[in-house]
């Protein structure tokens, strides 16, 4: 009736942590300058005291960093006192990367470094000593350098903007900063110890030790429940605990359902799919009354979620109809689907013939 295990923990990437040689958080003193050449603009070879720098890492096979390097230009046009400087990471191939530097021109304009080789590994020193250390697993990523030499924050090159300048401004509270990757540092490492456990005893079927971990760590770091409670749920599925399921299921709709999507339609399809993830014919009437209370949430979050097209909204209210359906209301469930066909309308699901065929389906079962 359920779907297995599969579907929830196929989210888990496990992996062991990688503890770095030697740890920089935000608000400690910002590692030291170990470049191979600059390849574009006036070389740096330390932070000068009183300076503000950026110090952006990327690679040209890096779409994501490709993108965003327009981005970083224009902050660097528009904070001319700041030192911008994109370090080439990840890769050993000098001649590749001049030559994109050059076809780039004014469109990437601030300095340009390679980072210095160590040794045989294609990780340089600079992707060690400030990307692994601060636990930051991709590219592309941009540091800012205080005017006290300290690493003031840590993030993506599109979020860059408002820290910059309030580090500039002088305004920006270095402690909290510190204190807040701190605490994210320390999530990471939960989760990453967490779900290599998790996994291993989920493959032994042993869910109630599974559950009892995954509580444990959503105890150290809350914020990993939003990300790994479906995996609870599916566990609590699997001992055949189904009214615990469904209370811990609507504890995670009240805390999450409302502002993340994904929390909803999990559930839903949890319940609504089978092991082959094909929709299920039957259900009981409390997984049924779960899967019109998920459906449900599903629907009013797609309503007021940002950046949800007609077509999902389509989606969310199809499997809202269909979840009726399963409880025996038919009456509701066709009025729902006639609502899931007018928002598919102008979109790409418009041209979808099982939608019509659904709500014949449903249309027939008031007839009975």
């Amino acid at each position: 009736m359920f779907r297995s295990l599969v579907a929830a923990v196929s989210l888990l990437l496990f992996s062991a942590w990688q503890l770095p040689a030697a740890e920089v958080l935000v608000g400690d003193a910002a590692p030291p300058l170990a470049v191979k050449e600059f390849v574009k603009g006036e070389p740096v070879k330390e932070f000068a005291k009183g300076k503000v720098y950026v110090v952006e890492f990327w690679a040209t096979w890096c779409g994501p960093c490709i993108k965003a390097i327009p981005h970083v230009s224009e902050l660097q046009a528009k904070h001319k006192a700041v030192t911008f400087i994109g370090v080439d990471v990840m890769e050993r191939a000098d001649d590749e990367v001049k030559a994109f530097v050059k076809k780039m021109g004014d469109k990437m304009n601030y300095r340009v470094a390679i980072d210095k080789p160590d040794g045989d590994g294609d990780n340089g020193v600079m992707a060690q000593t400030w990307l692994d250390a601060s636990y930051q697993m991709g590219i592309p990523c941009s540091m800012i350098v205080d005017g006290a030499g300290k690493l003031a924050w840590v993030g993506h090159p599109m979020k860059l903007e408002e820290p910059l300048e309030k580090v500039i401004a002088g305004k920006w509270d270095l402690a909290a900063a510190a204190k807040e990757f701190k605490a994210e540092i320390e999530a990471a490492k939960i989760e990453a110890n967490l779900t290599e456990a998790v996994d291993k005893l989920i493959d032994a079927e042993k869910y109630t030790e599974a559950i009892k971990l995954l509580d444990e760590g959503f105890a150290k770091a809350p914020a990993l429940e939003q990300k790994y409670g479906m995996v609870k749920f599916s566990a609590l599925i699997a001992q055949e605990k189904e009214a615990d399921a469904y209370a811990y299921g609507n504890k995670l709709l009240e805390k999450f359902g409302k502002e993340d999507p994904n929390i909803p339609f999990g559930l839903a399809m949890s319940v609504l799919t089978d092991d082959d993830d094909k929709p299920v014919t039957e259900l009981e009437a409390p997984a049924a009354k779960f899967a019109v209370t998920a459906t449900s949430q599903l629907v009013k979050t797609m309503t007021t979620f940002k950046g949800v097209d007609d077509a999902n909204r389509s989606v969310a209210n199809e499997t809202h109809a269909f979840a009726l359906f399963l409880s025996g209301n038919a009456k509701e469930a066709a009025a729902t689907q006639e609502k899931a066909i007018a928002l598919a309308k102008g979109t790409p699901r418009e041209k979808d013939k099982t939608m019509v065929e659904k709500l014949k389906k449903y249309q027939a079962g008031l007839k009975k």
